[in-house]
């Protein structure tokens, strides 16, 4: 009669233990699976943003959107917007160095001709 209660005994410990461990294995694959839904969540949330961004900001650029443009919206667009600029540049920079070099002769003339010759 007593070692039908013993045998029952480590029967329920054996059955108690099992449930611990499998609540602790439970527990871990539950907070695996929090962590992986929450990145899936925040890289949603990001992808999202930026769909309502494309949207909100249009897919062609236009006249009217050049400053979309050149914040880098439309990206097979920026080479093509910064080589112009590079080339306005450069036409500037020509201009100025043409300006000075002009405003440079006319001052050494001015000064051949007003020095007094002995």
């Amino acid at each position: 009669m007593y070692g039908n209660n013993i045998g029952f005994s480590s029967s329920i410990k054996d059955l108690d233990k099992n449930q611990d461990d499998l609540s602790k294995e439970m527990e871990q694959i539950r907070s695996k699976f929090r962590r992986c839904e929450r990145e899936w969540l925040a890289e949603k949330e990001t992808l999202y943003r930026k769909l309502q961004l494309c949207q909100q900001l249009g897919g062609a650029a236009t006249a009217g959107r050049m400053a979309d443009v050149n914040a880098g919206f439309f990206t097979d667009q920026r080479s093509a917007v910064r080589l112009a600029g590079e080339s306005r540049l450069q036409k500037k920079l020509q201009k100025v160095n043409v300006s000075d070099l002009q405003f440079s002769i006319d001052q050494d003339m001015y000064l051949t001709v007003s020095s007094p010759t002995v």
